[in-house]
């Protein structure tokens, strides 16, 4: 969550999660965490049904450079939550691309594709 290098005067939760009253981007430039709001109303207080039930473990962000579990147990995330393997169009594409727990990005293939002018064409080393 959020831009790498880019979050100085953010948040990590906006206040009004934990105090219930509505002082909306009151933290800075904005917060990561900004739940239970309805978005036509800003200066309502948050939803507090939203608050207690939300499971936001697992997710990394760039503020604090590290992946939070909130309400769950730390754990290994796998590569993929869906694919049980790498699959074959990544060729010798890194995989994942994304690392949940460091928040390195590598290239997407598809990405690499476009860019070299070659949308429907096979990653390097990729098997149909």
């Amino acid at each position: 969550m959020g831009r790498s290098g880019q979050m100085a005067g953010w948040a990590y939760d906006d206040p009004s999660m934990g105090t219930n009253t509505a002082k909306w981007g009151s933290a800075g430039i904005g917060d990561i965490w900004m739940l239970g709001y309805d978005p036509e109303r800003w200066g309502m207080v948050p939803d507090p049904k939203t608050l207690s039930t939300v499971i936001r473990g697992g997710n990394y962000d760039y503020l604090t450079n590290q992946t939070h579990w909130e309400n769950l147990a730390q754990q290994t995330l796998p590569a993929s939550l869906y694919l049980s393997a790498r699959p074959g169009f990544f060729g010798n594409y890194t995989w994942p691309w994304v690392d949940g727990t460091t928040g390195a990005v590598n290239t997407l293939p598809a990405k690499a594709r476009y860019e070299a002018g070659a949308p429907f064409a096979l990653a390097p080393g990729a098997t149909q």
